[in-house]
């Protein structure tokens, strides 16, 4: 199959599989510009979760790391995405990306907030393109690429997310959505649920808890276990469907990641645990945003995890939707079209005349 770009993501127990999926979502916005789209994986990786996407895979040879992978990419000069900008491999991104503008290769990158943002000094490491699909705080330092798309229009979400919500979270039933993550490698969501069963869940209100695809047979047992015999609460493992759960609950219980653009996209307000002060942080321009509170960080206090319900319910019909609306992903498909793929294959012909112009004149 001829590729017309290829997206490089990872995912694992302690990566999670968000940017997994949000690399999937993107590669089928980039089908709809009219391209054909890869995705580079890891040896260990599945194949594509996604239904209905139909992509290229590549799948690196076992052992390959940035950032002396770049040499086992396929097709040369073909552009590349990567959404690798996690903690774990910030140190490597740099030298990935020159081995790739060496290769002639035009360059995509999605990076992060915070520590987690690309933002090298050597041109020779510099992406042709930043991505920071997400809220930035106000004193977000400019990125170097040469093209900074950022803020939460760019949001890569299922396109499934750009229907309105059909009910108001006022008009909802008084649920709490726990979602921590895919993986949760935090063990965040255990300490939610003790303490919401404890004192935090309010009166009236009724909590699903999710145990993502990470989440093995003996921990789902243990979570089980801990809300058993509650009529309260219902496990849900593995949906297929985390918007279905969304526009059902009038709060969502959320982790650092990526949820929460799509439980603003569904109208629903979060609430947001996170696993240390630094992910607290990076939570803070959505929480200035309006569309969530962002929690202490480490395990929640019962006593305080249900006042915190108890205030947000009130603010829970805010317009969320009015910075998020799900377009995100056609947005970014666009845009990386033009500057990567577009904009390549013209100066490639531009190169072509010059030569055939110089033969002629020899």
């Amino acid at each position: 199959m001829t590729v017309d770009i290829w997206i490089r993501a990872r995912s694992g127990p302690s990566l999670g599989i968000g940017h997994r999926v949000r690399a999937e979502i993107l590669a089928q916005a980039l089908v709809n510009e009219g391209v054909k789209p890869g995705l580079i994986l890891d040896s260990d990786t599945s194949g594509p979760q996604l239904v209905g996407v139909d992509l290229a895979v590549w799948r690196l040879p076992e052992g390959a790391v940035p950032p002396d992978e770049a040499n086992t990419y396929p097709d040369d000069g073909v552009p590349v995405i990567l959404d690798l900008s996690h903690p774990s491999m910030l140190d490597d991104l740099p030298e990935l990306v020159r081995s790739l503008n060496g290769q002639g290769r035009r360059v995509g990158l999605i990076d992060g907030l915070g520590a987690e943002g690309y933002i090298p000094e050597a041109a020779e490491c510099r992406a042709h393109v930043a991505l920071t699909p997400y809220i930035l705080e106000p004193d977000a330092p400019q990125r170097t690429a040469r093209t900074w798309l950022r803020g939460a229009q760019y949001a890569v979400l299922n396109p499934i997310y750009r229907a309105e919500p059909a009910l108001k979270p006022r008009d909802r039933d008084a649920r709490l959505l726990v979602s921590i993550s895919g993986t949760d490698p935090w063990s965040l969501t255990e300490a939610c649920v003790g303490a919401l069963v404890e004192c935090g869940l309010p009166d009236d209100w009724t909590a699903s808890v999710v145990a993502g695809p990470g989440f093995d047979g003996p921990r789902c047992v243990s979570l089980e276990a801990m809300v058993g015999g509650d009529d309260r609460f219902d496990l849900v493992r593995t949906p297929s469907d985390l918007r279905s759960l969304l526009l059902s609950a009038r709060l969502g219980l959320l982790g650092p990641g990526l949820a929460k653009y799509e439980a603003a996209a569904c109208g629903t307000y979060s609430l947001i645990a996170s696993p240390s002060p630094d992910y607290a942080d990076m939570n803070r321009p959505f929480e200035a945003a309006g569309l969530a509170t962002v929690l202490a960080s480490g395990p929640p206090d019962a006593t305080a995890l249900r006042q915190a319900i108890e205030a947000a319910a009130p603010v829970a019909d805010r317009d969320t939707r009015r910075l998020i609306d799900g377009g995100g992903a056609e947005r970014a498909a666009k845009r990386f079209v033009s500057e990567l793929i577009t904009e390549s294959r013209d100066t490639q012909r531009d190169f072509s005349r010059i030569a055939a112009h110089g033969r002629q004149l020899t």
